[in-house]
């Protein structure tokens, strides 16, 4: 199921990216969050504090990305 659903989130920042709607600063940051999520999937039992920071990676580079 956590394969399923990274997936999910990987191709909907993927199809951000490709769109090209979004400035080059905000396609860096979407980037970053891309390349966290994609580290995180090759953890095969990551523990709940691994989890936590990935997850306030992604939040904090989308955050920076689109609350300007």
């Amino acid at each position: 199921m956590k394969n399923r659903e990274l997936k999910g989130c990987i191709a909907l920042l993927h199809a951000m990216l490709t769109r090209n709607d979004i400035e080059p600063e905000q396609k860096g940051h979407v980037e970053r969050a891309l390349k966290a999520l994609k580290n995180f999937r090759r953890k095969p039992n990551p523990r709940p504090h691994e989890v936590a920071r990935c997850v306030r990676e992604v939040v904090e580079a989308l955050s920076q990305a689109f609350l300007k």
